[in-house]
């Protein structure tokens, strides 16, 4: 009888163990495959399609991160949500604001309505949200062999 249990208990230890493995795994390679979208935030990059594409990809990592960091994934995808909140709520997108960087505001959208939406960018430049994304970038390069730099 102890012998069975025994082996059920190695076999589930097992089990878990290669679970956690290839989670991390996925993860890890979700991560290779979104350099690109790396690239575009940190190019400062704010043309639409790129970054909705690029914010949609860092919430499906946040999704599919291993527990180690879990939470800072959550933190990231908690600043993004509000930055996207904010823009639907101003009738705003991600191109509007790179066309007003070029002095072209969208029709019927002010200046003030943009400046409202400062407080909320600050958000992703938050000391927690910056700090979460460095504990991001240090576990992927130390488990996935993988620079988000």
């Amino acid at each position: 009888m102890k012998l069975k249990l025994a082996v059920a208990g190695a076999a589930l230890v097992s089990l878990t163990l290669t679970a956690c493995g290839s989670d991390t795994d996925a993860y890890c390679s979700q991560l290779e495959s979104a350099q690109e979208d790396f690239e575009t935030l940190n190019s400062g990059d704010t043309t639409g399609g790129d970054l909705d594409e690029t914010f949609q990809t860092l919430r499906d990592l946040a999704d599919a991160a291993p527990e180690k960091i879990s939470e800072e994934w959550s933190q990231l995808d908690d600043s993004i949500e509000q930055v996207q909140t904010a823009l639907e709520e101003a009738g705003i997108t991600f191109e509007d604001l790179s066309n007003a960087q070029s002095g072209e505001l969208p029709e019927g959208v002010e200046l003030e309505d943009l400046q409202a939406l400062a407080a909320e960018f600050q958000q992703i430049g938050s000391e927690e949200t910056r700090q979460a994304a460095e504990t991001i970038e240090e576990h992927a390069r130390e488990e996935c062999d993988v620079d988000l730099s």
